[in-house]
């Protein structure tokens, strides 16, 4: 108990005199300074990765509108041709067709192919998850460390580190203590 007294009081006194070297605190300073910064970018990259995204989904949106139109030409063609009652040309346009069909699946097959790919392509481009708060906290730290401490402050960092030690000092020795007295043989 007065080892640990003792210790504190010494850390207490060299508190006081010690100071914290300026390139530690330029460097917590510095830190703090691109914890900022760094914050700011992966805003930004944020915000573009929404923009490309919503370009994405327009083109997606455009493609299918397109594909549709072509759709329901291909049928009002073929319904054109049936009513005319040309048969040489309805069946020539029906061996068009499903060429033009076999062709289609080719490239859904392909375009399938290049959804896939890209999918784990944007997997590697996900957005990113919000670290605002963790880099908040880094950035406290880190100005909190670009200050010097008072005396008071180093006393209280330092309580707050032996307090600890000097329970588990105590518990520790309980243990050991009632471990002996339970190792101890019984004589009757």
């Amino acid at each position: 108990m007065k080892i640990s007294s003792l210790f504190l009081l010494a850390l207490l006194a060299l508190g006081g005199c010690a100071s914290t070297p300026q390139a530690a605190l330029d460097q917590a300073n510095h830190g703090a300074a691109l914890s900022m910064g760094l914050s700011a970018e992966l805003q930004r990259f944020s915000e573009q990765e929404q923009r490309v995204m919503a370009i994405r989904q327009a083109e997606i949106a455009r493609n299918n509108a397109a594909v549709a139109a072509v759709s329901a030409d291909q049928e009002y063609d073929l319904a054109l041709l049936r009513a005319s009652n040309r048969k040489a040309e309805t069946d020539l346009y029906k061996t068009l067709l499903a060429l033009s069909d076999a062709r289609a699946a080719a490239a859904k097959a392909a375009l399938i192919d290049a959804e896939k790919a890209a999918k784990e392509f944007d997997n590697l481009l996900a957005a990113l998850p919000d670290r605002t708060k963790e880099i908040d906290g880094v950035t406290t730290a880190l100005t909190a460390l670009g200050r010097q401490l008072s005396a008071g402050e180093r006393y209280h960092a330092a309580k707050d580190f032996v307090d600890p030690v000097r329970k588990t000092i105590k518990d520790s020795k309980e243990k050991i203590e009632e471990a002996n007295k339970a190792a101890q043989p019984k004589i009757d």
